[in-house]
């Protein structure tokens, strides 16, 4: 991931847009929220505890997806 500032900190580059969604990192857990502002290059601003959220995300998707792959080469069963 880009550089980081903390909420309290504007880079001094152009500002894109910002992210703000919430995530379900398990099922039937509470949905982990995650807020980010983008900027020119590689600055991003986290907002919380984004960062973990997201790098969590990310360390889930590949064995989600693999799991997925796996079920969609399986034969349908009539």
């Amino acid at each position: 991931m880009g550089e980081s500032d903390s909420e309290d900190q504007k880079p001094d580059t152009m500002f894109k847009g910002t992210f703000d969604k919430n995530t379900f990192l398990e099922l039937g857990k509470q949905p982990r929220r995650i807020k980010l502002d983008a900027f020119e290059g590689r600055k991003i601003r986290f907002y919380n505890d984004s960062q973990n959220v997201l790098s969590g995300v990310y360390i889930e998707f590949p064995a989600a997806l693999k799991e997925a792959r796996q079920q969609q080469r399986q034969p349908d069963k009539w």
